[in-house]
C-alpha cells in the first residue's frame, strides 16, 4: 500500500513538473516566430506569375554582368567617389524596396496600381526589353566595363551598337527593366524603388558625362551632339 502511495505521489509530482515546465517554456513566441515566417513563404508564394519572371530576368542580368568583375581592364581612376557612394546608396536601396515586395511593412505594400492581366503584361514587356537592351550595351561595351564608375587602362570611347543611340544605354536599359518590374507588382515600394534607381543613376550620368568628356576631349563633344543621355530622340 505504502509502495503504491509513493508511486501515485511520484507521478503526481512528474505530471506536475511536466505541466510547470510547459508553461514557462516560450511556446508562444516560438509559435509567433513559426507563424511570421509561414506568413511570409505565403506571400512570396502568391507573388503573380509576370512579378516572378521579372525578378528572374535581373538574375539573368547579373549572371551576364559576373565575369566582367574578373575580365575588366585595370582601373586606373575613380574620380568623384563621395557622389558614387550616394549613387550606390540610391541604387540599393532602391532595388531593396523592389525586391522586397512590400515587406518592409504595411505602408509600403499598398497598392498604387492594380493587379491585373493587362499591367502585368505590359510591365513584364518593359522589364524584358530593358534587361536585353542592357546585356547588349554591357557586350558592346567588352572590357571597358565597371560597376562603378572609373577610368580603366587604355580605355575607349564606344560609340557602336546602343551607344549610338544614347550614351548610358546599360541605365537605359535598367530603369526600363525596374519600371517594368513595379508594374508588374502594383506596389508602393517598387515605385519608389524606381525613384532611388533613377536617382542613382542620374548622378552617375552626369559625373561619367564629365569623366568622358575630359578623358576624350576632342571626341566626345561630337559624340555628345549626335546622341541623347537616356532617352533615345528625348532626352
Amino acid at each position: 500500500m505504502l509502495t503504491q502511495n509513493l508511486r501515485q505521489g511520484t507521478s503526481a509530482h512528474a505530471c506536475f513538473v511536466r505541466r510547470h515546465h510547459r508553461g514557462v517554456r516560450p511556446d508562444g513566441m516560438y509559435n509567433a516566430v513559426v507563424q511570421d515566417a509561414k506568413m511570409e513563404i505565403l506571400a512570396w508564394m502568391e507573388i503573380p506569375v509576370y512579378t516572378a519572371i521579372a525578378y528572374s530576368s535581373w538574375l539573368v542580368l547579373w549572371l551576364v554582368w559576373l565575369p566582367g568583375y574578373f575580365t575588366s581592364k585595370r582601373t586606373v581612376d575613380r574620380p568623384e567617389r563621395g557622389k558614387q557612394l550616394v549613387a550606390l546608396f540610391f541604387i540599393y536601396a532602391g532595388f531593396a524596396l523592389i525586391f522586397s515586395h512590400g515587406g518592409f511593412g504595411s505602408f509600403l505594400g499598398i497598392r498604387v496600381t492594380p493587379q491585373m492581366h493587362l499591367l502585368g503584361q505590359i510591365g513584364l514587356g518593359l522589364d524584358l526589353v530593358g534587361i536585353l537592351f542592357a546585356i547588349w550595351a554591357r557586350l558592346t561595351l567588352g572590357r571597358n566595363w565597371s560597376n562603378v564608375m572609373a577610368l580603366k587602362e587604355k580605355h575607349e570611347l564606344v560609340q557602336t551598337g546602343p551607344y549610338g543611340i544614347v550614351r548610358h544605354p546599360i541605365y537605359t536599359g535598367m530603369l526600363l527593366g525596374v519600371l517594368g518590374t513595379a508594374m508588374t507588382t502594383g506596389l508602393l515600394a517598387s515605385y519608389l524603388g524606381f525613384i532611388c534607381v533613377l536617382i542613382g543613376l542620374l548622378i552617375r550620368t552626369q559625373s561619367e558625362d564629365r569623366l568622358m568628356a575630359r578623358q576624350f576631349p576632342e571626341t566626345h563633344p561630337s559624340y555628345r551632339q549626335r546622341t541623347k543621355k537616356l532617352i533615345p530622340l528625348i532626352w
